[in-house]
């Protein structure tokens, strides 16, 4: 069993208020080191999609950038891996393309959506939330 995976339970048997005091003599007893912070306020379901769809063409930095304001606790290393994850994502369902193309900040990659019939992009909503 992962580090990770004990922490989590461990965690969710401490919010439990009848459950503290055995949390705490175990995590003494078995000599656990208690984890540095909790990630209590994670993105919703398809949030990060949402983000994305909601921007103008940007870059994956940019779209991280708003990943981040949305959850300030997570690194910026993060911000850009679930950044990058959920433009595969989109890109493979064909909801995004991207080009290499110069903006008047900064010149990179942009993403933007693609162009398609309102009638699909009515269906690729329902499938992306």
């Amino acid at each position: 069993m992962q580090d990770k995976t004990i922490y989590n339970a461990l965690l969710a048997l401490y919010h439990t208020k009848s459950a503290r005091d055995f949390v705490a003599e175990s995590v003494v007893r078995w000599g656990i080191v208690a984890p540095e912070r909790m990630h209590d306020r994670p993105l919703s379901h398809g949030k990060c999609k949402r983000i994305v769809l909601a921007l103008p063409p940007c870059t994956t930095s940019a779209i991280a950038r708003e990943i981040l304001r949305e959850l300030p606790d997570i690194t910026r290393r993060s911000a850009i891996h679930r950044t990058y994850m959920a433009l595969l994502r989109l890109e493979s369902k064909g909801v995004v393309v991207g080009a290499l193309g110069r903006m008047v900040v900064c010149e990179g990659w942009l993403w933007t959506v693609a162009s398609q019939p309102t009638s699909d992009m009515n269906t690729l909503k329902y499938r992306l939330y």
